[in-house]
């Protein structure tokens, strides 16, 4: 109460230079406690903070482990499908190379034709094609499994001497 008076030299009452020194007092004690508060909402928020964080890794971490089995499933659903049997190289582009649902690849693979696969090693690229498609029997004679040559050169020496 003296210092204010003193410091500043204004002639007030005792009974308000008390109230001004009270006012200070419980002003001084509001900031203490709002401080308090402040510093508490601080480690609140710092705790509640890396608690969220470690959910979010967490959260993360199941995310990546679900999508990481889903891709497994949707791999192993085309690659082991009865409709890859004969298209393994479409099967593991469709697999491996791309996103599409494993229905939407069964179907496809569905609608393409089997390649069989050549029976011998070594063949050129063109002789594997030709393998794999249906070719036409051709020969001297549409009906015999051997081709009777003697029955063959007859003919052609008589188209030969205008005999036919």
């Amino acid at each position: 109460m003296e210092l204010f008076s003193k410091k500043h030299k204004f002639n007030l009452s005792p009974d308000y230079a008390a109230g001004i020194e009270q006012g200070k007092i419980t002003a001084q004690a509001e900031i203490a406690q709002l401080t308090t508060q402040l510093q508490s909402a601080r480690a609140n928020l710092s705790a509640e903070t890396h608690r969220t964080s470690t959910d979010m890794d967490t959260a993360i971490k199941q995310a990546v482990e679900a999508a990481t089995i889903a891709e497994r499933q949707r791999i192993s659903a085309i690659l082991n499908h009865e409709h890859a049997k004969g298209r393994e190289a479409q099967a593991k582009i469709f697999a491996l190379e791309s996103d599409i649902p494993p229905e939407q690849a069964l179907k496809l693979l569905a609608a393409s034709p089997i390649l069989p696969t050549p029976k011998a090693e070594g063949l050129t690229e063109f002789q594997k094609y030709m393998a794999s498609i249906k070719n036409p029997k051709i020969g001297m004679s549409l009906y015999d499994e051997e081709p009777d040559h003697n029955a063959h050169s007859n003919t052609l020496a008589g188209l030969a001497k205008g005999k036919f």
